[in-house]
């Protein structure tokens, strides 16, 4: 049996080549994949545009800046055209303004056909998103084994595969993802057949049920939550003074008490939503810390003063002078990791992300979901309905989809959930469980854990056979 040594030796020879979707979620998703491959003795390479290079670095929690464990190449930013935000949208709230660089992207294509001619082709492995499904015809071309990572829950893609539709939900596709992203997905060719194998950012104690591999028909490994080790921990990963300044005024409030409100950094809440959920946070009489921002462009160039003073302008009247002391305005990016596994963190208002929904479980902190697009609404039911960690802020239908959510029903969910009997009392429970489930799933012997080294063990065997003919 080779010595852990000889496996380092022998791993370290091996190139993991990572390709992500130029998405914040789907960056972390593959940066924390790649932290976790780096830790194991392999050689990592970030591969996509500088300024999604820049962005993904720029957001990481729990590193050192200074000292990334990993490597990045870049890719030259595809020709787009470049759109903003369109923060009144009344037809769909998902973010159409990055479909026309999604679109660009199999124009990388021909440089990263050549970033694998320039690398040892016999020791290479690559990581990609499912919606790069080209890059498996480059693999092909070199005969290195391409596997997909899939940046959404089980339970999305169990219902997805099998065409079951949203249980008790009869919320219309359309308002999940608009005809321009179908028709995006549409046009890929079907390439994912040619993948080595599936990896998914979850564990086996969430999703058991909904993780079976003739869904793909190719080994399946469950190897999540990729998290770095400041959820865990409690250790603040960021030094910044906004950061510094949010997590202070946490540092001042009762343990469990504070609602952290997000909807991620892809998409914006009209005006009128935006002054529904303002009045909700106000009346439900509880602490919060919002992070009211302007959705990111897809060059990352949402962060200039003056889109953020506009946010004062959407907020009611007098609005931050009577909430003062009681809740906490984060215009721009937030260490939401931290946030999360702060001990003033007592709920989390979400939009159910997988990214933000695993975070919050690992951190064991419920959730309110509001979901706004593509497999949020998923997500909504597997924490509200099929986990109960969480409540709803309102049960869909095709008739009130594109209604307003109320103050009203932000302020009943908020109040279901943080009550500290009954309902509430109960799904807290239940979070702390899954939390220390979580940590159990990838502290060494745990199933996350067994199922990293299994799938760093296929790839391996993959390759010393061919260098072995």
């Amino acid at each position: 049996m080779d010595s852990t040594e000889t496996l380092f030796a022998r791993r370290h020879e091996i190139q993991v080549v990572m390709l992500p979707l130029p998405a914040q979620g789907h960056l972390n998703h593959l940066l924390q994949l790649s932290r976790a491959l780096s830790a194991r003795g392999l050689n990592v390479l970030f591969v996509t545009t500088s300024t999604h290079i820049n962005q993904a670095r720029h957001r990481v929690q729990g590193w050192d800046l200074h000292n990334f464990p990993i490597g990045f190449h870049e890719l030259p930013m595809p020709s787009f055209s470049d759109q903003q935000p369109d923060l009144e949208n009344k037809e769909h709230t998902f973010p159409v303004h990055f479909i026309p660089l999604f679109e660009a992207l199999e124009d990388l294509r021909e440089p990263f056909d050549r970033l694998i001619q320039s690398l040892d082709r016999n020791r290479v492995v690559i990581v990609h998103d499912p919606l790069l499904g080209w890059v498996q015809t480059v693999a092909a071309k070199y005969g290195a084994p391409a596997y997909v990572f899939n940046c959404f829950s089980a339970y999305f893609y169990a219902m997805k595969e099998k065409g079951l539709g949203l249980p008790d939900c009869v919320v219309s596709s359309k308002r999940c993802l608009p005809l321009s992203f179908l028709d995006f997905k549409s046009r890929q060719p079907d390439y994912l057949r040619l993948a080595a194998g599936h990896l998914m950012n979850t564990f086996r104690a969430l999703e058991s049920q909904f993780m079976r591999e003739d869904y793909c028909e190719k080994p399946l490994w469950a190897v999540g939550p990729l998290l770095p080790q400041s959820i865990w921990t409690a250790k603040k990963g960021s030094t910044s003074s906004d950061v510094e300044s949010c997590l202070r005024w946490l540092d001042g409030q009762h343990p469990a008490s504070v609602l952290y409100v997000s909807f991620g950094s892809a998409s914006s809440l009209s005006r009128q939503q935006l002054q529904e959920l303002a009045r909700g946070l106000e009346a439900s009489q509880r602490s919060f810390l919002w992070v009211v921002r302007v959705a990111d462009s897809a060059r990352f160039t949402a962060s200039d003063e003056a889109r953020m003073d506009w946010i004062s302008e959407l907020l009611p009247e007098g609005y931050e002078g009577r909430i003062a002391g009681r809740g906490f305005l984060v215009r721009n990016w937030a260490p939401q990791l931290d946030i999360l596994s702060h001990k003033a963190t007592g709920g989390f208002v979400t939009h159910c992300g997988w990214n933000s929904t695993l975070e919050s479980i690992s951190a064991g902190v419920p959730m309110v979901t509001w979901p706004l697009h593509s497999d949020q609404f998923a997500n909504s039911i597997l924490v509200a309905r099929e986990l109960k960690v969480g409540v709803e802020v309102k049960k869909w239908t095709k008739a009130d989809e594109n209604e307003l959510v109320m103050a009203e029903e932000v302020e009943k969910a908020i109040g279901r959930l943080m009550a500290e009997d009954g309902e509430g009392l109960e799904i807290r429970s239940r979070a702390k469980e899954l939390g220390l489930a979580a940590r159990r799933a990838v502290a060494e012997g745990g199933s996350s854990f067994k199922e990293l080294e299994s799938f760093i063990h296929h790839f391996t065997s993959i390759l010393d056979e061919r260098n072995n003919d």
